[in-house]
């Protein structure tokens, strides 16, 4: 489009250029020069490359202060853009993501769930459906990316196959479950306080999914 604009009205390439050079501290050369289309090629590469540089590489998710506006995935990692470097760009798969110590226990437990049958529990229970494991693993590792330190998971099954999550402290005791659906519920009670707090949440719904999250921060 460049090439065709100077060809046709070079005043209005002009003006356009000065426009570029104004906003961006570009020097660009007048097109009187012998070398003029090729150096302001040159020059508009050298924008582009500095914009995108600035602009285009994503923040890890868990250096975001606002989960409002953003959609929290825990295979958002931070990588230089290709022209810094000669590496290849690596793709991690969620399952190969280390989990923080204080989860060992919980993922533990979620892969010996899977294999459960019905009455795993001696009185008929039935065994926990794949997606609320699904639902209970994104949230250990969306937990393990957000918080850096917490008690460790306490986790288990209830008697209808619902896996969940306990946090118990002196003071503090904390429970979520999932349930399939990518909803879970929240359970706190402050032992000192005799205060409690509980609400259903959706996983998707960044306020209470980060409400959850600090909470748990907290303890």
């Amino acid at each position: 489009m460049n090439t065709m604009l100077l060809k046709s009205d070079p005043t209005e390439f002009n003006s356009f250029s000065g426009f570029i050079a104004s906003r961006s501290n570009v020097n660009l050369p007048s097109l009187e020069s012998p070398s003029a289309t090729s150096e302001l090629a040159s020059n508009a590469l050298n924008l582009c490359l500095n914009i995108v540089s600035k602009t285009a590489a994503p923040e890890p998710h868990f250096l975001w202060s606002d989960l409002e506006s953003v959609t929290i995935c825990p295979s958002d990692y931070q990588f230089k853009p290709w022209w810094e470097g000669s590496s290849d760009l690596v793709c991690i798969e969620d399952e190969d993501i280390v989990l923080r110590a204080y989860c060992s226990d919980a993922e533990r437990a979620l892969e010996a769930y899977t294999s459960l049958s019905q009455g795993w529990d001696g009185d008929n229970a039935p065994p926990p459906k794949a997606s609320s494991l699904d639902d209970a693993t994104v949230f250990l590792r969306l937990l393990s990316a957000n918080v850096e330190s917490c008690p460790n998971i306490l986790p288990g099954l209830d008697h209808e196959g619902i896996p969940m999550y306990i946090f118990d402290t002196d003071d503090i005791y904390i429970s979520l479950s999932f349930y399939g659906d990518l909803s879970a519920t929240f359970f706190m009670k402050n032992r000192a306080t005799k205060d409690i707090e509980a609400y259903e949440f959706d996983m998707e719904e960044p306020r209470q999914l980060a409400r959850s999250l600090e909470l748990i921060r907290s303890l």
